[in-house]
């Protein structure tokens, strides 16, 4: 786990007991509005008469668009481990290109990467919020580690 121990139970504790939002906004209760509560930044993406792929729902949060709603929960996440001091240098959709013998043989694009600090080392952390394990990714995730020895971190 790269959040120094921290469960992901913790974290949404965490941020329910502070009642604020990832970016600090004051969080509402459904109570307070009715049924038409904030959704903290969230905008869905409309339907465009097609489906996705594999059934994910594109959102958009902080003005950044993520593939599917879990991922855009997850990067929530992420941003309170950030305010915490828990992770840093926090960043989306991050192009790893693995190359042997100098030529290239593809591109990864992580979902989130990020570092923690561990005995006073920097550790790069690689996140990948997971729905369909495609045979390309799988792939992917075994070059990542034999050639650039980055392990990938399934969420």
């Amino acid at each position: 786990m790269g959040t120094k121990g921290w469960k992901m139970e913790d974290i949404v504790a965490l941020d329910k007991k502070n009642k604020t939002d990832v970016l600090g906004t004051q969080v509402f209760n459904k109570k307070d509005f009715g049924d038409s509560t904030p959704t903290g930044g969230e905008i869905v993406q409309p339907d465009a008469g097609k489906r996705a792929k594999y059934g994910n729902k594109k959102v958009q949060i902080d003005g950044i668009w993520f593939d599917s709603k879990r991922e855009g929960e997850y990067y929530k996440k992420l941003k309170i481990l950030e305010t915490h001091y828990e992770i840093y240098d926090l960043k989306c959709q991050v192009p790893f290109v693995i190359e042997i013998n100098g030529k290239k043989i593809c591109t990864y694009k992580a979902d989130f990467t990020y570092y923690i600090t561990n005995d006073k080392k920097k550790e790069l952390c690689v996140d990948d919020v997971k729905g369909m394990r495609t045979p390309v990714y799988n792939l992917k995730k075994k070059l990542m580690d034999a050639v650039l020895n980055i392990q990938i971190q399934e969420v």
